[in-house]
């Protein structure tokens, strides 16, 4: 055997060796990736991500939840709002979609209220807006009167915004031009477009404020 031929043979079995090795790696990668846990994503429903309580102990009583199924909510691209209750106790829930369409962040409270009966329009909770929001919402949430079938929200620099209603609830994103920006008027309206009644303070209305149907 010449030198050519013994070289030739030499680079052959070095490319059989090569593509051999290629094949055994590509072969572990793929078995590396089947066997590889798959990311976990949070659940597609809203309803799913906000776990609601089934039970609560307070003050060694423990106190069992009857939820309705969703009193009121409202959706945007990216989060969904839910609102709970159950006797005089209420549950928040504040949910973010990711760009896949699972809820991979969720945020709940749980408080009491004193039931209206539909005698009054009032303001039960505000979340106001975070500091580095670029674009400020605050969320509202409150009881209606009986026969409301619009709630309108005032701000301070005169934009109107409709409330959602849901099983004599309102629920509320307020858009705010900036951090100074406030609710100024919450106004339930009948459906002949009547005002039933109204909560008006030109300086800020607040958590906790009420007003009565007139008779």
């Amino acid at each position: 055997m010449n030198n050519k031929t013994f070289y030739f043979f030499q680079a052959l079995i070095a490319l059989v060796i090569i593509v051999a090795l290629l094949f055994a790696a590509a072969y572990l990668l793929e078995a590396r990736a089947k066997n590889s846990p798959t990311p976990e994503t949070g659940p597609i429903s809203a309803l799913d991500a906000c776990q609601l309580p089934t039970s609560a102990v307070k003050d060694d009583t423990t106190i069992n939840f009857q939820w309705r199924q969703v009193t009121v909510r409202a959706d945007s691209t990216t989060e969904s709002v839910l609102f709970f209750t159950s006797a005089n106790n209420d549950f928040l829930c504040q949910a973010w979609r990711d760009t896949t369409g699972h809820y991979d962040s969720v945020v709940t409270s749980m408080g009491v209220f004193q039931a209206t009966n539909g005698t009054a329009l009032t303001y039960e909770i505000g979340i106001p807006p975070q500091g580095t929001d670029l674009a400020p919402t605050q969320l509202i949430i409150g009881q209606v009167p009986t026969g409301t079938t619009e709630v309108e929200i005032v701000t301070s620099d005169q934009e109107h915004r409709d409330a959602t209603i849901g099983h004599g609830w309102y629920l509320a994103w307020v858009s705010l031009a900036d951090s100074s920006t406030k609710v100024v008027e919450i106004d339930a309206l009948g459906a002949d477009g009547q005002n039933l009644t109204y909560m008006l303070n030109p300086g800020g209305l607040s958590v906790g404020d009420t007003a009565a149907v007139s008779n």
